[in-house]
């Protein structure tokens, strides 16, 4: 009987292995999705439909023919996670360079897990495939663009706030006007592990100071935003939104919590908690102008509007 094989080890001798667009596929990905990626989340974006023997094969093959790293987060920081993680190894790398046209000097691309936030940079990656995979499903919201923390610490790791990711979600309006609508959205994952006085210390109040400033624009090209902040239980949502009101956070951040977030809920249904405000949103209805909506509390507040775009 053949020795059995240690799953985190590399073969010598791998069998020849063919680059396909799949293989293209998979490097682009990992290193787009913050650098990091579960196998659950490769098969989830690059394997659908697809058995859990071949996917985990052809992984295993990567693996060793050195284009990824593999890793054993079954446990992490105490915490049982139960995953396989995988990041970019040289060759994989090389390909993902090429394939997205940067030049292998100022590719850059992680290495290695930062295991103090696994937990949370997966679960980035888990609510940009919930918006993916809901904008496949209804064909008027589609993403114009997004920034992946990984690539915002690297590009300007002196942001304000520290955000989690950056994307533009496009949605049409009115069957006959032919309109779209840009909504500019930044995401906070809040896994609760810092108290509420540091939540607002460290993202609110530079949030609100940096938000449409000369620095804002010439990161992003735009002067408008919000900021969406997924937490982790429906008591810290209500703490966080009535210390967001406190401090003159409304019509600015709008919270939600991990378990309401799906590819089925995520852009349609009302989930949205809007700070300074008694109304609950969905993606899809999301005032471009929560002053001129009428949605606040406070009447007198003004924040940022969103950008309107005619097709």
């Amino acid at each position: 009987m053949p020795k059995r094989r240690r799953p985190f080890t590399r073969q010598k001798q791998p069998r020849r292995l063919v680059i396909t667009e799949n293989t293209e596929q998979v490097m682009t990905a990992v290193h787009a999705f913050e650098g990091i990626m579960s196998h659950a989340q490769i098969v989830r974006l690059c394997f659908p439909g697809c058995t859990s023997t071949w996917p985990f094969e052809r992984m295993q093959h990567y693996f060793d023919h050195r284009l990824i790293k593999k890793f054993d987060a079954y446990n992490v920081n105490g915490q049982p996670l139960g995953k396989i993680v995988y990041t970019l190894d040289k060759a994989g790398a090389g390909i993902a360079a090429r394939k997205k046209g940067i030049d292998w000097a100022e590719f850059k691309w992680r290495r290695n897990p930062r295991w103090l936030t696994l937990v949370h940079d997966l679960t980035i990656n888990d609510f940009r495939m919930d918006i993916r995979e809901a904008c496949q499903a209804n064909p008027q919201f589609s993403v114009k663009r997004w920034i992946s923390e990984c690539e915002l610490s690297q590009t300007n790791p002196r942001i304000p706030g520290r955000l989690d990711s950056f994307f533009i979600l496009q949605r049409e309006v009115g069957a006959q006007t032919r309109q779209v609508e840009q909504l500019a959205l930044h995401l906070e994952i809040d896994t609760g592990n810092h108290s509420l006085n540091r939540f607002i210390k460290r993202k609110v109040k530079p949030i609100l100071r940096y938000f449409g400033s000369e620095k804002y624009f010439n990161q992003f090209g735009i002067r408008d935003g919000v900021c969406l902040i997924v937490t982790n239980s429906e008591k810290r949502l209500f703490n966080l939104k009535q210390a967001i009101e406190e401090n003159r956070g409304e019509g600015l951040f709008y919270l939600t919590t991990s378990t309401a977030v799906s590819a089925q809920t995520v852009l349609k249904k009302p989930i949205w908690f809007l700070a300074g405000s008694d109304y609950v949103f969905s993606l899809e209805n999301m005032p471009l102008s929560p002053v001129e909506a009428g949605v606040l509390n406070d009447v007198a507040s003004t924040r940022y509007r969103q950008a309107l775009l005619p097709i």
